[in-house]
């Protein structure tokens, strides 16, 4: 937008070629997730082919060994010498006493009935679905020991479930509230900073002005997501090789020692507590650093900077790392819709609170809520790595 500007062109063509350019990311991911599943869907392909082909060589090698087996056997019987006599003729025409019949056809059924009653006791359960698929029009129903828990009762069996989206919904919101306040509430801090620019009749330069001063200070804040990423999950006690607690694995055995690794949990927590300390110190001293224009500017850079650097990443990925994966999409949906409703209170609230309050108290009141984001986030999300 800079650049544009810069070039004097027109300020409709500059946002709605932004506009464009910001939608191109989106059609690249949808591009890449649909290649992942053609990907995916044709190694399954190949897979049932495969696994199909080694059926087929089993069932062949068990047939081959099953006719080695019998002529084995049949030749093993005829060297033995075992082989049945045929029955005479005397003994085929005599028919056997009538007594023996009966004993023979009694117990021909009794080895049947028992045969009866258990395929009619394993068909029972066939015959009833389909009588109440008639009756009620419904599909014939599966054993409960096959259904996999509804997303409700996935909820409801959530271990710590209160407690979890306190942890995730409330530290979302939290933050949202604050980034995105402080984002519309950019241009005050810049003209504390800067002082009033009203750009004389040229409307056009003060736009340049704002522009140039924003992006310095996404510049400066832009390198807290690559710092989240090259630290996230990596070792940063020096100590753990030499002790470890078995009562966590990501500290070690010092108890006043921080964790031994970069848990999205402790990256959460470490944003918090020098957002707090920045807009603390950005509200106490708001009188003297507006004659500093360089130090409010840097100080207010840094506490973008470690909003990329924490919630702005970590808050992302702990309802995955938080929730059990029969309910863990819902969740993390519920805790977004939490975050872009602290948005729009954010968003709405900063501007008439300036105005009312001053830029100090703002500030001061955007301490307080990292400070509350900290402790939710400390006593109610779990570290995991």
């Amino acid at each position: 937008a800079y650049i544009l500007l810069e070039l004097r062109c027109n300020v409709d063509f500059i946002w709605r070629f932004l506009l464009g350019i910001g939608a191109l990311p989106g059609f690249v991911v949808l591009f890449l997730r649909l290649r992942q599943a053609k990907r995916i869907r044709d190694k399954q392909a190949r897979q049932d082919e495969a696994n199909d082909l080694s059926d087929i060589i089993l069932d062949y090698s068990d047939e081959n060994d099953t006719g080695e087996n019998d002529a084995t056997e049949k030749s093993e019987r005829a060297e033995s010498g075992s082989v049945e006599m045929a029955p005479s003729s005397t003994e085929c025409s005599s028919s056997p006493p009538s007594s023996l019949l009966l004993n023979d056809s009694h117990d021909s059924q009794e080895l049947q009935e028992p045969d009866n009653e258990l395929a009619l006791v394993e068909h029972s359960y066939i015959e009833s679905d389909r009588e109440e698929a008639a009756n009620y029009n419904e599909p014939p129903r599966i054993s409960n020991q096959l259904q996999s828990p509804s997303l409700w009762e996935s909820i409801a069996s959530e271990p710590n479930l209160c407690r979890k989206f306190v942890g995730t919904a409330g530290t979302w919101f939290l933050f949202d509230v604050l980034f995105y306040g402080n984002t519309l509430f950019e241009p005050l801090v810049l003209e504390a900073a800067f002082g009033s620019r009203n750009g004389g009749n040229d409307g056009y330069l003060l736009l340049q002005t704002t522009v140039r001063d924003s992006l310095v200070i996404s510049l400066l804040s832009l390198p807290g997501y690559f710092v989240t990423v090259a630290v996230i999950g990596k070792r940063t006690c020096g100590c753990c090789s030499k002790h470890s607690s078995a009562s966590s694995p990501n500290r070690c055995g010092f108890p006043s020692c921080f964790p031994c690794y970069q848990t999205p949990t402790f990256i959460q927590m470490q944003g918090f507590l020098f957002m707090f300390f920045l807009y603390l110190s950005i509200g106490l001293f708001w009188v003297k650093l507006s004659n500093m224009q360089w130090l409010l500017l840097l100080l207010y850079a840094a506490s973008f900077f470690f909003a990329n650097y924490g919630p702005n990443t970590t808050t992302f990925l702990l309802p995955s790392v938080t929730y059990s994966k029969n309910c863990r999409s819902t969740l993390n949906g519920l805790s977004a819709a939490a975050g872009k409703l602290g948005a729009l209170c954010g968003s709405a609230a900063f501007a008439p609170a300036a105005e009312e309050l001053g830029e100090s108290s703002v500030m001061v009141f955007c301490g307080c809520v990292s400070l509350l984001a900290l402790i939710l986030t400390k006593f109610c999300v779990k570290g995991s790595r």
